[in-house]
């Protein structure tokens, strides 16, 4: 999603992420606002030409329907929940070129009924890095595909992006899904501009009642945005960085689906501001 905060930056600055913590708000897009929860963990070791990485995710979604259109009440679509495990590999080829395996399976659910394979939601990507130079005079190209809920729903999506270094202050980001450039102002105070596409897809497992008050099972939540975004981390001593982030969400689906991803009912969103704020714990290395 747009609301978390993206860890970028140089890896000497801030150091390896091994635990945040952010809150997010996105207001009046259409009838619904949305607040999140994100709990996210990682740590990761080099092993000769490889490095391997491991961590756990928790988000928590509150969705307010102020004109809900659910016979059953909105109070059945008010929450949902993302619990995954990720797994991050990654091997050097030589000394410019390395392949890297990303995997995050994760339960996507309301968390309503038993958990089934209708919670299950597989993320993945594969991707190939070619790099040049060294230093402030470096330059890399990522090229891949990845499988995830970007477009609201599972699917493949291409990956691409070009990162420069230009100095000691700037470096920038050309891709998709996710552009950004980074100004170091020092060790302690980096300022991001980003452009992102994001999704969210997750199993509504309470019963659901459309207009012919008819029930349908399984229904799925789906949510796809394009925002722009400004971020500020603060270090605020050598291993706790503090993070505000303020956007625009220039573009927003949010919708409910039945089990083969056909619309059941559209919510007509519109475009919104947003906020992050957030607490990272930052291992030095």
């Amino acid at each position: 999603m747009i609301f978390s905060t993206v860890n970028i930056g140089l890896g000497q600055d801030v150091g390896q992420e091994l635990f945040g913590f952010d809150y997010s708000t996105i207001q009046g897009i259409g009838d619904t606002s949305i607040e999140k929860y994100s709990i996210d963990t990682y740590l990761d070791t080099d092993y000769k030409k490889t490095n391997i990485g491991f961590g756990f995710i928790y988000d928590n979604y509150n969705f307010l329907f102020t004109n809900a259109p659910f016979y059953t009440g909105s109070e059945l679509y008010t929450d949902l929940h993302t619990i995954g495990a990720k797994l991050s590999y990654t091997y050097l080829v030589n000394d410019t070129w390395s392949a890297n395996l990303f995997v995050l399976p994760m339960i996507s659910s309301d968390l309503e009924q038993k958990i089934t394979n209708e919670d299950i939601v597989i993320n993945a990507k594969a991707t190939v890095t070619k790099k040049w130079g060294s230093g402030m005079n470096s330059s890399s190209l990522l090229l891949g595909i990845g499988y995830d809920t970007t477009f609201g729903v599972p699917q493949l999506i291409p990956l691409i992006s070009y990162q420069k270094r230009i100095n000691l202050q700037w470096e920038y980001i050309l891709g998709f899904p996710e552009t950004y450039i980074n100004f170091h102002h020092n060790t302690r105070h980096i300022i991001s501009a980003a452009t992102a596409i994001t999704g969210l897809y997750g199993n509504l497992s309470s019963p659901f009642y459309d207009e012919d008050i008819r029930m349908i099972s399984n229904t799925k939540l789906t949510y796809k945005t394009a925002a722009t975004s400004l971020e500020y981390k603060y270090r605020i001593q050598p291993h706790w960085t503090t993070v505000v982030k303020a956007g625009y969400s220039f573009y927003n689906e949010l919708a409910i689906l039945d089990k083969d991803h056909t619309t059941i009912y559209d919510f007509n969103t519109d475009s919104s501001f947003f906020i992050t704020m957030g607490l990272k714990f930052n291992l030095n290395k």
